[in-house]
């Protein structure tokens, strides 16, 4: 039998498998599946913002985009009060959900400001990437051309450091298409 902890690291594991697939019913069951382990065992409790992240992508992508948020939300919450940075991606999560509800560009705004200083304070760079190119939907929704491609040509900065070819390839597309 599996302990508790190889359970929910298979878990996640499984839904890294699963968001690359884009099974979004099947992440979302496994991701609340891993954050009981997690919750009721309580073990690994530090990891708590990936499933949490997991749980807010297959949400905002089956369309329940308040869920998402709460999501998101409670992963960061998490890392706050536990100053960790398990899953800096919960504020992608909550940056889209929020562009999805039409919410405030300042609110956005600042939770991406708050994604920056943590990629910042914490060294995750991996993460750059998908922040600058949040920026520029964000710019892009506002209106703000030159904003939308500075952000945008950040973006391809960020994920061609890191050999994230079909990332860097979709920005590039979308740069090419900019007025």
């Amino acid at each position: 039998p599996l302990s508790i902890a190889s359970e929910i690291v298979a878990a996640l594991a499984l839904c890294e498998a699963l968001a690359g697939e884009h099974e979004w019913q099947t992440l979302l069951d496994t991701a609340e599946n891993a954050l009981r382990l997690i919750r009721a065992q309580r073990a690994m409790q530090l990891i708590l913002p990936i499933p949490l992240a997991h749980i807010g992508t297959a949400q905002l992508e089956l369309g329940n985009l308040n869920a998402s948020r709460a999501a998101a939300e409670q992963g960061i919450a998490f890392m706050r009060a536990s100053e960790s940075a398990w899953s800096p991606h919960s504020y992608a999560v909550l940056a889209r959900a929020q562009l999805a509800l039409a919410e405030p560009a300042v609110d956005i705004a600042a939770t991406l400001d708050e994604y920056a200083a943590l990629l910042t304070r914490t060294g995750f760079h991996l993460y750059e990437g998908e922040m600058h190119e949040l920026r520029a939907d964000l710019a892009a929704r506002e209106g703000d051309a030159i904003a939308c491609f500075v952000a945008l040509q950040c973006a391809y900065d960020g994920y061609s450091r890191f050999n994230m070819a079909t990332q860097a390839t979709r920005v590039a597309r979308a740069m090419e298409q900019a007025p």
